[in-house]
């Protein structure tokens, strides 16, 4: 049975009679980035110029913290027009099977159930008992991006089966024999 300690950023590992010892390192998420640049003009928020190598490069600057709360604004903007599209879809199935004994289509709700990872402690903090979580912030801006990603995808294709539902809707209540007639 082979079993595996963390102590003081050395591993131990045993296995029955054996003993190893390994250095266990660590890369660090957040790393120095070079952002020398020979400016050579701007577009307002970004810096377009060349780098050491002669290379044109636009550069733009931005806090971590911004890009993650930009990217959580975002994903909350897309949660509610998915939210929105689906009820007018969901409406329009309603309305197309009315006095008929057609069923609902198959449809698949977005699942945004994925909980953060991270560490949560519950504990005294300046005197006041909080919950504190802790979340690498990198992975973090990658999750949003990637959710947000997700949701754009869902979003379309939400609207596409309300569109096409709305025009078979149009079309089941069309007078016949004017679907194929032009304006």
């Amino acid at each position: 049975m082979i079993t595996l300690r963390r102590f003081l950023g050395w591993g131990v590992v045993g296995t029955n009679s054996l003993l190893f010892l390994s250095c266990a390192s660590r890369e660090p998420n957040v790393k120095n980035v070079d952002t020398t640049l020979e400016a050579k003009g701007s577009t307002g928020t970004q810096l377009v110029g060349l780098n050491e190598e002669g290379d044109a490069i636009v550069q733009e600057e931005k806090s971590l913290a911004s890009e993650i709360r930009v990217s959580q604004h975002v994903n909350e903007n897309l949660r509610m027009n998915v939210g929105t599209e689906t009820f007018h879809l969901k409406e329009c199935w309603k309305r197309r099977a009315q006095g008929t004994t057609g069923e609902m289509p198959e449809f698949s709700e977005y699942d945004d159930t994925a909980l953060p990872a991270g560490t949560e402690e519950i504990g005294v903090v300046a005197g006041d008992i909080k919950v504190v979580r802790k979340e690498d912030a990198v992975a973090r801006l990658k999750n949003e991006r990637r959710r947000q990603e997700e949701l754009r995808a869902h979003l379309s294709s939400v609207k596409r089966q309300r569109e096409k539902c709305e025009f078979e809707a149009a079309r089941d209540v069309a007078p016949k024999g004017t679907e194929n007639e032009g304006p």
